[in-house]
């Protein structure tokens, strides 16, 4: 489970998607529905910033903690080398172990893409 700031938002939209997907009728596919839950998920999969310590689901930059510090509220992305994800509304803590794309991939599925960018975030897979 994610820890945080951001926690308790983060699990509160996967348990929307949740809700969603139990009323979903489990027999043929419903296209309509099953299109409504890949829209929720891809519009939270895209407010995803990776950082070393934390995850930044960064939809609202008005209450990004590093934005107010850096004095730059109308940034368009975060700024994660100065994130606080104790006292960031918006910050979740990553797992300790294992990699963070692979792990997200496992969690996002197939539409996350990390970018060329984005490093090895914790450090070389263990063997």
């Amino acid at each position: 489970m994610p820890s945080g700031q951001g926690a308790r938002g983060l699990i509160g939209a996967f348990k929307a998607v949740d809700q969603a997907l139990a009323r979903h009728d489990a027999g043929p596919v419903t296209v309509i529905d099953d299109r409504r839950v890949e829209r929720v998920l891809k519009v939270k999969a895209k407010t995803l910033h990776l950082g070393v310590g934390n995850y930044c689901w960064f939809s609202d930059p008005g209450k990004a903690l590093c934005l107010k510090i850096a004095g730059t509220p109308d940034a368009a992305e975060p700024l994660l080398g100065m994130c606080d994800s104790a006292r960031c509304p918006q910050a979740t803590t990553t797992p300790s172990t294992g990699r963070s794309e692979p792990n997200m991939r496992a969690t996002l599925g197939p539409s996350f893409s990390a970018t060329p960018d984005s490093p090895s975030l914790n450090g070389p897979e263990p063997r």
